[in-house]
């Protein structure tokens, strides 16, 4: 599934200042293509992804999947379209801490009431190292065991989009570039579509493009 973006404005009011974070800010990604967004802090990565999610609403512009624009969609729509068809990767995992590896995995399709759900999280969860893992808690795991749950989470139900905010920003070098390798692999097998935020060079350079955002734009870097 393509995603378009075209001509999206974003702005917040703060105080008696209107602040403008994104500006006639357009974006295409074909299925299957990974694409790197870099920025310095506070130039609106996070306002692109929630907008991209349906968290926010843009002023203006228009956001499309598979040219169909999502303009007037109700946050019930953008709710069952997220259920589905994104899968988010955060920079602090969150995972739930009552739940094991497998059962934080399993997550999306006990939502959607998939079947096999915990044969398919535990499967994966293999394909990632944690095999032997997939019973402990969150409070039980280090940092890149968790990131490898939160991996195992948003592939899971297959989605149009992975969103991945700062996927290694928490995590050490050489856990990073561990974890960074893991994604990249599954994302190549899975032919999955992918955009992925970060500061990292080193995961930017492993995408199919790099774009700069930059004055409220999307740049190519």
């Amino acid at each position: 599934m393509s995603l378009t973006l075209k001509n999206v404005n974003k702005s917040f009011q703060q105080g008696d200042t209107r602040l403008r974070i994104l500006q006639n800010c357009s974006l295409h990604l074909e299925t299957g293509e990974v694409v790197a967004v870099l920025g310095e802090s506070g130039s609106g990565k996070s306002t692109l992804l929630s907008l991209i999610a349906g968290f926010e609403t843009a002023d203006d512009g228009e956001i499309s999947w598979d040219g169909r624009s999502t303009r007037g969609w109700s946050p019930d729509q953008w709710a069952e379209f997220r259920k589905g068809g994104l899968g988010f990767v955060f920079q602090d995992y969150y995972l739930i801490p009552y739940l094991n590896a497998v059962e934080n995995a399993a997550l999306p399709l006990k939502i959607l009431k998939a079947d096999g759900a915990t044969e398919r999280a535990t499967s994966l969860l293999g394909q990632l190292g944690l095999g032997e893992r997939a019973t402990h808690l969150p409070n039980q795991l280090s940092g890149g065991e968790c990131q490898r749950v939160g991996i195992a989470r948003a592939l899971i139900h297959r989605p149009a989009l992975i969103l991945a905010d700062e996927p290694t920003g928490s995590l050490d070098a050489k856990t990073g570039d561990q974890v960074s390798e893991l994604l990249f692999r599954l994302l190549r097998e899975m032919k999955q579509t992918a955009l992925i935020v970060t500061h990292s060079q080193e995961v930017a350079a492993r995408c199919d493009r790099i774009l700069t955002l930059r004055e409220g734009r999307l740049w190519p870097a």
